[in-house]
């Protein structure tokens, strides 16, 4: 499975967690702490889970007060990401469905995108890929078009790759390679060193049955990222 690559995409940031917990010490029932309990329960993604449902359950909880629906349905997404950590997809799968809607409601495209993105893989990992292509590559159009940042282009590149994987998985050896190689392009201009692994895998598997000398190659520089990296899903692939 690629799904921690994608789920945790919007966990990437690099927060001052010190000056977050200053924030909500200071501000505990205030508006100004809502992002803060929201950026700060990605803390315990990997240690805590109740810790990291703690914050976000409190960052919700003045969403829903204040009415701001933007991050309520941050919140749903990072508990979708908390419970895909954890192996419950069934569980992310409810928490995105909740906040797909709520993202539409605060006309936040970008937001609702990702959500779908995640989404799509909770799909997967349940094994239904009908329901996981048919979100995926629902949104690969309208995800290309409302890029912000740097982390947003990452996203997407692993969006390409999770279409791959998907339609890898369906026998769908053709689509699954034209998507591969979009994420790898995408990678290679960002210099983005997981997409760019996953972009060699895919030219050696391409290669592997008319030109397997090409092929190892390809596969033993994707090696190399998978090793320094320690990305095990790619490693094993």
């Amino acid at each position: 499975s690629l799904l921690m690559a994608t789920v945790l995409q919007s966990q990437s940031m690099n927060y001052n967690f010190d000056s977050l917990q200053k924030a909500v010490a200071v501000h505990p029932e205030d508006r100004r702490s809502e992002k803060a309990y929201l950026y700060y329960a990605t803390r315990f993604f990997y240690s805590n889970r109740d810790s990291g449902m703690f914050y976000l359950e409190k960052a919700g909880e003045l969403a829903r007060r204040y009415r701001d629906l933007n991050v309520a349905a941050e919140c749903l997404k990072s508990k979708g990401d908390l419970s895909a950590i954890n192996g419950d997809f069934r569980q992310a799968k409810d928490y995105y469905l909740e906040g797909k809607a709520l993202a539409w409601d605060a006309r936040d495209q970008l937001l609702w995108i990702r959500i779908c993105s995640n989404l799509g893989i909770a799909y997967k990992n349940l094994g239904k890929m009908d329901s996981a292509i048919s979100v995926l590559n629902g949104v690969s159009g309208a995800f290309a078009k409302v890029l912000r940042t740097h982390e947003d282009s990452v996203a997407l590149a692993l969006h390409y790759i999770q279409l791959f994987d998907v339609y890898k998985a369906q026998g769908f050896l053709e689509d699954a390679i034209y998507y591969g190689e979009e994420g790898y392009r995408l990678s290679s201009t960002l210099n983005y060193q997981r997409g760019i692994g996953y972009g060699l895998y895919i030219q050696g598997l391409k290669r592997c049955k008319e030109e397997p000398a090409a092929a190892m190659q390809y596969c033993d520089r994707a090696l190399k990222i998978a090793i320094a990296g320690k990305i095990s899903e790619l490693e094993v692939f």
